[in-house]
């Protein structure tokens, strides 16, 4: 019941309402699970609340909360979103395989924070038989908001 409520108040609610009920879940002593977690992370990535999401990171660490796919796919995305790229960039390249949804949050954090290091990030993956046209759309989509944003502000 626990983790439907925080999946829906994460997907439904304002994502703070998410954080609350979790915060709620740990009090009343209720086992963390990976759809929880998940959930919880998303709407700190949202939220941009760093030190949550870095707490429940730590939580799945003590826990041993089994490192699925979506789960570094959702802390690429939470550390990518509230800008520490190197933590992001970090989980990314301790999967075993980057899937195409890590690569996305990785380079869209790149563009919340540099685009010149987006560009560099990119540029070799091209060897390395990875979906690089999905990366390129993913980077363009960038550069054009950036370049939108300033011309007409």
């Amino acid at each position: 019941m626990w983790t439907s409520m925080i999946v829906g108040y994460a997907q439904n609610r304002p994502p703070k309402e998410a954080i609350g009920f979790f915060k709620k879940m740990m009090s009343a002593g209720v086992k963390l699970d990976g759809g929880a977690v998940i959930s919880v992370l998303s709407a700190c990535a949202q939220l941009k609340v760093l030190d949550i999401g870095q707490w429940i990171h730590d939580l799945v660490h003590i826990d041993n909360i089994p490192m699925s796919s979506k789960l570094v796919v959702t802390l690429v995305d939470m550390y990518a979103k509230c800008r520490e790229i190197k933590a992001s960039h970090s989980i990314f390249y301790s999967m075993d395989q980057q899937v195409l949804p890590a690569w996305n949050a990785l380079v869209a954090g790149y563009y919340l924070g540099n685009l010149n290091s987006a560009h560099s990030f990119i540029e070799p993956r091209g060897k390395k038989n990875i979906p690089i046209s999905a990366l390129c759309w993913n980077f363009c989509g960038a550069i054009a908001v950036v370049y939108f944003s300033t011309v007409y502000a």
